[in-house]
């Protein structure tokens, strides 16, 4: 495995050999170089374009989509991870269902999840834990929640997204942090490990 950087960069992967697999992960590019000793292996590897998970439905059309390299004899398959039928499917813990199923079932580990994220559930409201980068489309998103008929408890954890609500609310952003705005109510969350993240995604939705 070797970081991602320029397609020139040869240093980092001058020691790398060349496998059966070979796996680009998140819009990374091969240098020529390695490109090269690909084509003088003879059997060219499975070369592989490794994307983000996604749920939108042109996933499907480009899964397993083609890519032949424009000079050498090397053709690069795009995979794309999904939940549908059609793409990659999604790989899990083989004992996550039941943890999720034990979670749900007690109620002390839920008051335990609530106060590792330093917020208090409201009964009344729906769920929603929200995950992203900075998108031109979460003021409108919030303003909508904020406007809407259900009452709305969204859980941020700290980053780009937080950044985006302290512009849009006018207040401090930081984890213990409550935001009310309408039939909107957002708790600003601590970065907890991912067997709790697992535990988020459970009661939040």
């Amino acid at each position: 495995m070797r970081p991602g950087g320029d397609a020139d960069d040869r240093a980092r992967f001058a020691d790398l050999a060349v496998h059966d697999a070979v796996i680009e992960a998140f819009a990374c590019h091969l240098p020529d170089a390695f490109l090269a000793r690909m084509v003088a292996r003879g059997r060219a590897p499975a070369w592989i374009n490794l994307e983000y998970l996604s749920a939108e439905p042109w996933v499907r059309e480009h899964h397993g989509m083609p890519s032949p390299h424009p000079r050498l004899p090397l053709v690069k398959h795009f995979f794309f991870p999904g939940f549908e039928r059609g793409t990659g499917g999604l790989l899990r813990e083989s004992m996550l269902g039941e943890q999720q199923r034990t979670f749900l079932g007690g109620p002390a580990a839920q008051a335990a999840l609530w106060h590792r994220l330093r917020a208090t559930p409201d009964a009344s409201a729906l769920k929603v834990s929200l995950f992203s980068y900075q998108n031109p489309a979460l003021p409108a998103l919030l303003e909508q929640w904020r406007d809407g008929p259900e009452p709305i408890q969204c859980l941020i954890p700290q980053g780009l997204a937080v950044e985006q609500l302290a512009v849009w609310s006018g207040e401090a952003a930081v984890p213990g942090k409550v935001v009310t705005r309408g039939n909107l109510q957002v708790n600003i969350v601590p970065f907890v490990r991912q067997e709790h993240y697992d535990e988020c995604c459970g009661p939040a939705t």
